[in-house]
This record gives structure tokens, C-alpha cells and sequence, in this order.
């Protein structure tokens, strides 16, 4: 869209250079004013559409969060415990790291926690259980 926009805008550059030198009639001008408008409004909407859809899943995911948040606290209160199954969890991060690109120099870092943690940093933590 970003493309269509440009080549809009370069044709109405080239429009406004030509009126300018008496060699494009307004109406011409004025049409290509319409077409950057339009080409403007569509593409402000689409990104509008696009920034709603992320919003919207950022919102669902952060919903889906405080639920199990909350069932977390909840079992604290009560005292009840939950089975991890620490395998199946061994096993995804494994697939998940496999494929991940670590970020710049972040072995360097004392700080540096992964999004998606190695398979040795899941079996550390079982391990000092």
C-alpha cells in the first residue's frame, strides 16, 4: 500500500510541476489531488484496522493471563497444589529454542532472561527442586 502511495504522490509532484508550467489543465491537478486523498484515507485506515487487531489480541492475551493468575492465587488461598508435567515442558522449550535467534550479545549479560527459555535453564530449575 505504502508503494501505490508513493507512485500516487510522485504523479501528483509531477502534476503540480506541470500546472505550474502551464502544461496541465486544474482539473487534471485537482483529480490528482483526489487520488493522493483517497490513497491517503485508505491507507490511514488500513492502518487503523491493523493497530485495532493487534490492540485486540494484546487485550485477549493479557485476559487470558489474569485468568490463570487468578486461578494461581486462588490455589495459593487454598492451599492446593498443580502437577507440572516438567517433560512436556523440557521438550517444548527445547523445540521452541531450537528455532529462536538469540539476541546480540546477550550472553554477555548477567540479566539477560529469554522470552522462551532454554531447555538447561527448565532443567536447572528442576533440578534445585
Amino acid at each position: 500500500m505504502n508503494k501505490l502511495y508513493n507512485e500516487i504522490v510522485e504523479d501528483l509532484i509531477l502534476k503540480l510541476d506541470g500546472y505550474s508550467k502551464g502544461e496541465i489543465q486544474y482539473e487534471d491537478l485537482r483529480k490528482g489531488f483526489l487520488e493522493e486523498e483517497v490513497a491517503y484515507s485508505l491507507e490511514l485506515s488500513t492502518s487503523k484496522e491493523i493497530i485495532f487487531e493487534v490492540e485486540k489480541k494484546l487485550y485477549e492475551h493479557l485476559r487470558e493471563v489474569e485468568i490463570k493468575l487468578k486461578n494461581l492465587d486462588n490455589l495459593e488461598k487454598n492451599g492446593d497444589s498443580v502437577d507440572l508435567e516438567v517433560d512436556r515442558i523440557i521438550s517444548h522449550s527445547r523445540m521452541i529454542s531450537r528455532n529462536k535467534k538469540p539476541l546480540e550479545s546477550y550472553s554477555n549479560s548477567i540479566w539477560y532472561l529469554p522470552f522462551c527459555p532454554n531447555h538447561h535453564h527448565i532443567e536447572s530449575l528442576y533440578e534445585e527442586e
